[in-house]
Order: C-alpha cells, then structure tokens, then sequence
C-alpha cells in the first residue's frame, strides 16, 4: 500500500516534560535541572506553534487538537503511537507499555477528524491486549500493516502477534561504530555496565555470523537486558569512557563569547550531560596550527583547546581512534543554540 496524505493531526500538549512511566525504557528522557515542568511546557508549545505554522505555509493541513489537563498524559504530543489511520478509512488503535498513555486515547479526537471530513469506516481496536501485557505501538506496527494492502490480512498480521514466536524475541537494533562484531563477543551496556554474548545477529531477515563498522543490524543477547535508546554495547569496560572530565578541541560557533561560568549541554549521539568550561587552554590559529596562543576567551570562529567538566559521563572516545564517538556538541541551555562542535583529544 503506498499511502501519502496532506493532512495531519498534532495533539497541543498542555502538561509535557519527563513521562514517569516511560522513561523506564526510553533513555532519551531527562529531567533538565533548573527548569521547571511548566517552563519545559511552555517551550514545548512555542516549539509546536511554530512547527504548526511552517508546515501550514508550505500548504499541509493540519488538524490541531488540544490536549486536557485532566488526565495527566504527558506524551500526549505523540498520537502517532496510539492510533493509525489508512487511506482505506480505517483506524487502528494500539496497545501501549504506560498506563497514563493509554489514556491519551480519546475519542472526541475521531469525532474532530470526522467533523473536518475523514470518514472512518472501521475502528480495529488492539487495545484489550494490554491485558495480557502484550504491547504494540503504532510506530512499529505500521511498518507491519501498511505493507498488506488486504484489509483482512492486515487485521490477522496485527491479531496474530499475540500467538507469534517473537512474543519473546527481543533483539537490539543500531549501528556499528567501530571495531566488528561476531557470535560469541561479550559485550558490556553503558551505562548499566551489565554483561552479556551475542548469539545472533542480523540485518534485517538475514543472519550474519559477524558485522562491521557502519553496519546497521540487529543483535540478540543470551540474556535478558533492559537496553534503552541511548545506551551504548561495548565489548570492554574502558574506563577512560566514564570520565567526567574531557580535554577537547573545540571550534565556537556563536557569536557571544564562551562563558566559563555558565552551564552548558554537551551532547554526542543521544547522550547528553550539563557541563562547564572549566580550563581554557589554549587558542589555536589556521594560519599557525602549531604554535599554542594564550588564551582567556573565546570569541566566533575561534579554535581552541579546552578543559570541560561534566555532571555524568557521555562515553566518548579519543577522535583520532574513533571517529564516529569522539566528536561532539556543545549546547546553550538557554536559548538551545549549538555554539560549538568538539573533538576529544
């Protein structure tokens, strides 16, 4: 089924920050020191207001919905887990892992779509799985049902998941950074520090004795590990990876000066942590790389070597031995401008 459409639906959240409940299993998730959860909902909402606008502008109908202060449903800025709909006119509604998400379903929301002229024909509604702790949210599930353009057997791929083998198959999907990896390995998570050996790996439906840098597959571990987006599998526990202080080649991108009193976010990947400037080493010139120029601040365009202090540990390796995790980003707290790319010595 190729399905494309010029509407949308954006559920306006009225109480977003950290969903307790799901941030059990989604390492993206943080609470950000100093700002308060209405102030992370006020910046949630400027951001959706003005997302709404661009993608108005650019002729795409969007149907906005309020979300209700009462029940408490932080996620509530994500539909796209709990509902599908399909050209077809039917709707699909699926079973989720937190309680309070359940609870974002509504169906004023359908009656909304209907009043602005999609016709719904059939609800298919998963939801009673939740029951037998069986969860299947839409953003994966979709990628099963629009593949089938038969109604009834994209209901039966759905229904039967409950008896499927792989009920009890989980598997850990991402990208090889470096090294290769082969059946058997041990590998460590970061940052659980817990262990286990592959036993399978995969790209997509084939399955790989080993896998190489740059290859995107997905490895099944002889134990059951609770392994976030985020998380890191390394095959040995380096400390020099949880270091709360890193040296670093940094290029400043902004036009204010670097602050060595303010707190700053340092991101690589996923991971994130606040950190400060703690030394500001040296700067260095393109027109005399070599050479080592006092430094006391750090202006746009300027390169320099610094000192950094973080909150927790990003498990970043040295750039010269690994490309792919030794580089990253410093973020500005307050206005969430990118002022500088870095580089691990």
């Amino acid at each position: 089924m190729n399905q494309t459409t010029n509407t949308i639906l954006m559920i306006r959240p009225v109480a977003f920050r950290m969903n307790e409940q799901t941030a059990v299993n989604n390492y993206y998730q943080k609470v950000l020191d100093g700002l308060l959860p209405a102030t992370v909902n006020a910046k949630a909402q400027a951001e959706f207001d003005a997302y709404v606008e661009k993608l108005r502008a650019v002729g795409i109908n969007v149907v906005v919905v309020d979300d209700t202060v009462s029940p408490d449903t932080p996620d509530s800025i994500f539909p796209n887990n709990w509902v599908s709909f399909h050209e077809s006119g039917d709707v699909v509604l699926y079973p989720m892992f937190a309680e309070n998400r359940r609870q974002e379903r509504r169906e004023d929301i359908l009656d909304i779509l209907e009043e602005k002229g999609f016709a719904i024909h059939e609800i298919m509604d998963y939801t009673s799985a939740e029951e037998d702790n069986i969860f299947l949210e839409e953003t994966f599930a979709v990628i099963c049902a629009d593949c089938i353009d038969d109604k009834a057997e994209r209901k039966m791929v759905l229904s039967s998941l409950k008896e499927s083998e792989f009920v009890d198959y989980r598997s850990y999907a991402g990208r090889i950074n470096s090294g290769k990896l082969q059946l058997g390995d041990k590998l460590f998570v970061l940052p659980s520090g817990k262990s286990s050996e592959v036993v399978e790996i995969r790209k997509f439906t084939t399955v790989l004795e080993e896998a190489s840098a740059g290859d995107s597959v997905q490895v099944r571990l002889k134990d059951d590990i609770d392994i976030s987006r985020g998380m890191l599998l390394v095959k040995e526990e380096n400390e020099a990876l949880f270091a709360k202080e890193l040296t670093a080649k940094i290029v400043w991108l902004d036009e204010n000066k670097a602050n060595k009193a303010a707190k700053y976010l340092i991101q690589a990947n996923s991971r994130t942590a606040i950190c400060k400037i703690q030394e500001m080493v040296y700067l260095i010139k393109p027109e005399a790389p070599k050479e080592k120029f006092p430094c006391e601040n750090i202006h746009l365009n300027d390169i320099a070597l610094v000192k950094l202090k973080l909150a927790n540990a990003i498990y970043l390796d040295p750039y010269a031995d690994n490309k792919a995790n030794g580089a990253f980003i410093i973020i500005d707290s307050q206005t969430n401008n990118t002022v500088a790319v870095g580089f691990v010595e």
